[in-house]
């Protein structure tokens, strides 16, 4: 496996996280745990983005 499909999976797999974590946070009712799966979410994202950068860097195109 090369480096830029290592890096899709990882894209990918930050995408899907990033919309669990959306989901829970819309579902729980405790203050506390909302506000902390909205922080995970924009982590996550951010880390996405990163990601995003580094596959167009190598040449890779994200959709």
């Amino acid at each position: 496996m090369e480096d830029i499909d290592m890096l899709y999976d990882y894209y990918k797999d930050n995408n899907l996280a990033a919309g669990g974590y959306a989901v829970v946070a819309c579902r729980v009712k405790d203050d506390r745990l909302e506000k902390r799966f909205t922080e995970l979410t924009q982590m996550v994202l951010s880390d996405s983005r990163e990601t995003a950068r580094l596959i167009i860097k190598l040449g890779g195109q994200i959709f």
